[in-house]
């Protein structure tokens, strides 16, 4: 890493990691802690594109293009993060192996998210998303990483009828929940 000229940095819950728009040198892997991408629309409303957790990469996509970041990053919780400079990975075979590897998982996830967010109604998005986790985890009963809200703007919806949604699917005996814990009644695997 020393070779690489990786350096860490550390962020307070709620601060800014990479503004949208900013151009980006260096990817991060999040050493403790956790962060929150984010994608802002025209009027300020920021829908969640997803959460990274401690050694999770992320803005790889963006620092290798030299594309100015999409999206704005910051910190869920008090983190650290180790940026890798890209000029000198690109320089490392090996390491760009890995890092192919990782870019393909990630646009399997956002092929994934972009099915849940097609579909066309709150309760479809909330059956797609909790299908997807449950074939996931191998099994109906679930845990996932997203409180309401975060739920809400991982699925671009309001959280108000997101909740709503959730206790109606509820009262038809589509699912059970206590929190994060769901489990999906008639739930069978492909």
């Amino acid at each position: 890493m020393e070779r690489l000229g990786c350096y860490k940095e550390s962020y307070k819950k709620g601060g800014i990691i990479i503004e949208k728009g900013e151009s980006v040198a260096c990817f991060g892997e999040v050493q403790e802690g956790a962060i929150s991408i984010i994608r802002y629309d025209y009027e300020g409303h920021g829908t969640l594109v997803s959460n990274a957790y401690e050694t999770e990469l992320f803005a790889e996509s963006f620092s290798f293009t030299s594309a100015p970041s999409p999206v704005t990053i910051s910190a869920k919780t008090d983190c650290s993060i180790i940026w890798f400079p890209i000029e000198n990975v690109k320089k490392e075979n090996l390491l760009l192996i890995n890092i192919l590897t990782i870019l393909a998982n990630r646009n399997l996830y956002l092929t994934k998210r972009i099915e849940h967010l097609s579909q066309r109604t709150i309760k479809e998005k909330v059956l797609s998303y909790l299908k997807d986790e449950c074939q996931k985890q191998g099994n109906a009963s679930i845990k996932i990483n997203l409180d309401r809200q975060e739920m809400a703007d991982f699925l671009a919806t309001d959280r108000s009828a997101l909740s709503l949604v959730l206790m109606k699917m509820k009262q038809e005996g589509l699912i059970e929940y206590s929190r994060n814990n769901f489990k999906l009644l008639n739930f069978k695997e492909d």
